[in-house]
């Protein structure tokens, strides 16, 4: 299972289209935007379908991921 070792970040940095790892989800998703109630949007990158994240357990992708992202 993923442990996260990297940066954690903070929603109101993302611009759209960043990846980053969801722990709540256990996925990585990207930022797609903000809707009309100012939540953050994201896309599954595994699946198709959007979530929307209220916490910040939101972390940089790892290693080799990030440099192919």
């Amino acid at each position: 299972m993923y442990t996260p070792k990297s940066t954690k970040i903070d929603k109101r940095l993302l611009k759209e289209g960043d990846i980053v790892w969801s722990q709540y989800f256990q996925a990585y998703v990207e930022y797609v935007g903000n809707d009309l109630d100012d939540d953050y949007c994201f896309k599954y990158l595994h699946k198709s379908g959007y979530c929307i994240i209220y916490t910040s357990d939101i972390y940089e992708p790892e290693g080799i991921l990030k440099e192919l992202l």
